[in-house]
């Protein structure tokens, strides 16, 4: 920081007191801190896992450093060039030598287009790896100004970090584990932990670009007739009259609440629910509620050229302004137009686009007269106002475009403040503020049950409060190829819940395109099929040929939902992610780490790992096991025994259409509702009548351990470790016993408390075909013996 002078700094937005704090996993790390004072009154420091290591794991020795009004410069060196993060980022998850900026900006990722230019989301965050291997760090540039990352690799210096900053200060977090995912967990624990969607966010989701309320009816029909499972559609800016958020287009969309109420109704067979869009521009018109509203309470961002005055830019609506939601009156303003739109619409979730801010001018709006044209320092101006301010022209530009590129111009300002609450300052904290606004405002309007918030912008702390998609793709095999590193790399920064668009957002498809990737998304942890209006259809039911395949591998999803809502509880009660890289799993091995393992496959929590077809034509795919125990998911038979004394290798496997590779990580232990995929299941409550198996999976010790979470019905407000609404089991395998123990949730005195399993699968162990074994579940009131009503061996 600069003592003398004040300085912008992150706000502390606050999160809600953690139930779980008590009961998390503390991670300590004996970091010791070297520190030096050259002759050229150079400051240096290091840091050291223990006190003897003679290699730092992070140092800013011989490192360069500058600290002015408008750029700060901040570099430092680590021990490997095994680094990931610094997103949001579709291209590999392993950063390569190179720059990448960090500057929320309405940009759809192309694959082979330069990560220099930014995207929805920005997150200064990395893990490292170290020389030790085993172990990592994690480290957290507390700076929400425009920043540009550079990264680099040495063979004689070593791996180098570089910040670029426009401002603010040098806030860095170092955390230092052996295990990333507790690094992970630390880090959430410091932004926020995830927030925890309802169950039924965890089925499929159905969106596209020009829907109207005939359209859903036709979408629901065409997924009912085709049996296809479904929880939710959503409705894109087409629902809203003349684009005005909070309104209801009477010509598109006359009878959405009654529709909404019908999805809602479990008599009629449906059960599902109802997603509206809420983007964070108010279109300027006189007698629009919302904005007549917005003007009263003097709670809009404000014009640097028109002081006192909201700053007006250009959406779809037409002439826009945008809420301030450092002001309560913004806050209240938004909650009051969410409330209206619940009334109008039944909603049970809202997804948030364009809140990058997304703007059709390049800063300020007004026009130049003819002929009448600026330029200062090389740089054309679109219009005089721009020599009203000194955020508008910096000395270093850390993207390829103006800062102010499709968005607001840099002095607009926020709040009471005209100068820190500049949009040079605050610009990357929009996406989040409109996710916390949106969660606290749907918390007091549904107050007795969960409900779905998406927003496509994101900084740290914005899966406190949401959920998020990736944004506008394109209908190519590289595309969805990307979909996987993109995903890999917003889950560390703690966002859980997040998918691609599965219809592709962007072109025409074919045949197998979609059949693989609907395959692939089942895998996602958000699965949402999403299109543009001028594509052609992409619901899974649309193409005749494909529909039985895409409709095996959702019920397979389906069945596999309890497994995956575990571990989505996990993340919300101690942090850490979902989905990850296998060499979260297997840090040791060297090739886990190889691109075209972190690039094209992937781990579901400890158990599941996925290897997917990602080329045209493809049916054999080769995917790098390491040295364990694997079983094949859908036939249950073991793949691949571990070995001692041997590495890891490539296993071959035949993956005809319709049937990705997913195996079972050997020690594992699962709840698996098989009987899904043969049962009429149209949604996440058709579950509730089909019997679980719970799958052990003994590694090559005869070992096995999981968990799993029963919630009572998936949609009361979050549940902490006094809640009476869930529960929490933990399960061991070992010397032929299967126990359970409760981890938390309400205690066993029902009779019944285990009507939850029906069945017990116990994998082949150590060719055995024939097993005694005792079943013991530990209570509060001592042991109790267990009897399923089968045991498959």
């Amino acid at each position: 920081n600069d003592p003398e002078w004040e300085r912008w700094t992150v706000p502390d937005f606050g999160h809600d007191v953690d139930p779980y704090e008590a009961i998390s996993k503390q991670i300590r790390s004996p970091l010791s801190v070297g520190m030096a004072h050259k002759e050229s009154n150079i400051f240096e420091w290091s840091f050291h896992g223990k006190v003897h290591d003679i290699i730092p794991l992070i140092t800013t020795e011989n490192c360069r450093f500058q600290f002015y009004d408008k750029f700060i410069e901040f570099e430092a060196r680590v021990q490997t060039d095994y680094t990931y993060g610094m997103g949001a980022r579709l291209a590999s998850f392993r950063l390569k030598n190179g720059n990448y900026s960090l500057w929320n900006r309405d940009l759809q990722y192309e694959p082979g287009k330069d990560p220099e230019r930014g995207m929805y989301g920005s997150h200064p965050f990395f893990l490292n790896r170290l020389k030790d291997k085993k172990d990592f760090i994690g480290v957290f540039m507390k700076n929400s100004n425009a920043m540009l990352f550079s990264f680099w690799h040495s063979l004689n210096n070593g791996t180098y970090i570089n910040y670029k900053m426009v401002g603010g200060i040098i806030d860095l977090y170092i955390i230092h584990a052996t295990d990333p995912d507790y690094i992970l967990k630390k880090y959430h624990s410091l932004i926020g932990r995830p927030y925890l969607p309802p169950v039924w966010a965890m089925g499929f989701q159905q969106a596209r670009r020009g829907y109207s309320l005939n359209d859903l009816k036709d979408v629901l029909k065409g997924y009912q007739d085709a049996k296809i499972p479904v929880d939710a559609l959503w409705a894109d800016i087409d629902i809203n009259s003349n684009y005005k958020t909070f309104t209801v287009d009477s010509s598109k969309y006359q009878g959405i609440k009654e529709f909404v109420q019908h999805l809602h109704d479990p008599h009629d067979g449906v059960d599902m629910r109802f997603v509206a869009i809420a983007n964070p521009g108010l279109k300027k018109e006189v007698g629009y509620k919302h904005y007549d509203e917005a003007i009263k309470k003097n709670c809009l961002i404000h014009s640097a050229v028109e002081h006192e005055q909201p700053y007006e830019g250009k959406t779809m609506a037409g002439t826009t302004v945008w809420i301030d939601y450092f002001l309560r009156d913004g806050n209240v303003v938004w909650t009051q137009g969410l409330h209206d739109y619940r009334e109008l619409t039944d909603f049970d979730g809202i997804w948030i686009s364009e809140n990058e801010i997304s703007n059709l001018c390049d800063g300020e709006c007004k026009k130049l007269s003819e002929g009448e044209e600026a330029k200062t320092n090389g740089d054309w101006i679109p219009n005089p106002f721009h020599n009203a301010s000194e955020f508008d022209y910096i000395p270093f530009r850390p993207t390829l475009e103006r800062l102010e590129t499709s968005t607001l111009p840099m002095a607009a300002y926020q709040c009471c403040d005209n100068f820190f609450y500049k949009q040079y300052f605050t610009h990357n904290l929009f996406g989040l503020q409109t996710s916390k606004s949106t969660f606290e405002a749907l918390h007091g309007i549904f107050e007795d049950k969960r409900f779905l918030v998406a927003s496509r912008s994101t900084w740290p702390g914005s899966g406190h409060y949401s959920s998020h998609w990736l944004g506008d793709n394109f209908a190519t095999w590289e595309s969805m190829a990307a979909s996987i590193p993109g995903i890999l790399n917003v889950i560390p920064f703690g966002i859980p819940h997040v998918g691609a668009s599965i219809g592709v957002y962007i072109g025409n498809v074919d045949k197998e395109l979609p059949a693989i990737w609907y395959e692939l998304g089942c895998f996602y942890p958000l699965m949402l099929s999403y299109s543009s209006s001028n594509a052609n259809k992409k619901e899974a039911y649309a193409i005749p040929e494909i529909t039985e395949t895409i409709k095996r591998a959702m019920l397979e999803r389906y069945g596999l939902l309890r497994f995956m809502y575990t571990k989505m509880f996990e993340a919300f009660a101690w942090g850490g992610p979902v989905v990850h890289p296998l060499f979260f799993e297997f840090p040791e091995d060297e090739g886990t780490f190889n691109d075209d393992v972190t690039d094209r496959t992937f781990m579901w929590g400890k158990t599941l790992y996925v290897i997917p077809t990602l080329i045209h034509g493809q049916t054999t795919v080769g995917g790098y096991l390491p040295n364990w125990r694997w079983y094949d998911l859908r036939t249950m038979e073991m793949v691949v025994d571990y070995k001692e004394g041997h590495v890891g290798s490539y296993h071959q496997s035949e993956q005809p259409l319709g049937h990705i590779t997913v195996l079972i990580k050997g020690g594992a232990i699962i709840s698996y509702q098989r009987g899904a995929t043969e049962a009429k299941v149209m949604n996440v409550e058709d579950l509730k009548l089909i019997s679980a198996f719970i799958i052990v999976a003994p590694d090559h010790t005869g070992k096995a351990s999981g968990t799993m979470v029963v919630d009572a019905d998936g949609i009361r407000p979050h549940p902490n470790p006094q809640s009476h609404t869930y529960r929490h089991y933990s399960f061991t395998y070992m010397n032929n016993i299967f126990r359970i123990n409760k981890l938390a949730g309400f205690d066993f005195h029902e009779e019944h408390e285990f009507d939850y399993f029906y069945d017990l699968i116990i994998l082949d162990v150590f060719g055995q075909h024939s097993i005694e074994f005792a079943c013991m579940m530990n209570t509060d009131f001592g042991k109790k013996e267990l009897e399923f009503r089968h045991v498959i061996n």
